[in-house]
């Protein structure tokens, strides 16, 4: 009977241990939830992001997380956040670039300028003396 106990034991407790594992996803969503205020960020501005890089540091055992804020699945540049947690710390923020009250503003997802007319532009903001030459050259 005890044998029993025990052996139904060992099978019972991997499955509550990996229950109760650390969740990044979920982790970083009750962060991001709980802290919004702290971040300057509403809901919308954190309702689609992804996490485009996670390790955890040998020496310090932190486990680094890096967001990347998204607009309709499209990633918006340099608009990220950067979280780190330690069992006995918490967590840690050491940036944030995401783009707050991000349903009010403007985002273009198309290029508005050809590749020639971007050429062109640069070129006349920088005061290049650029003219369209035929190639090959005629000679």
């Amino acid at each position: 009977m005890k044998l029993r106990n025990l052996f139904a034991s060992l099978l019972f407790i991997p499955a509550f241990l990996i229950a109760q594992s650390f969740s990044v996803e979920t982790e970083v969503e009750a962060y991001l939830q709980k802290n919004s205020t702290l971040l300057s960020l509403s809901q919308n501005d954190f309702q689609d992001y992804s996490i485009y890089r996670e390790y955890v540091s040998k020496q310090t055992r932190l486990q680094h997380v890096f967001l990347q804020q998204n607009y309709s699945g499209i990633p918006i540049h340099k608009a990220e956040i950067r979280l780190h947690y330690r069992a006995d710390k918490g967590w840690m923020q050491t940036q944030n670039s995401f783009v707050s009250n991000l349903e009010n503003k403007q985002v273009f997802s198309q290029t508005s300028l050809n590749q020639l007319q971007a050429i062109e532009s640069a070129c006349r903001i920088l005061d290049i003396d650029y003219s369209k030459l035929e190639y090959p050259p005629v000679v």
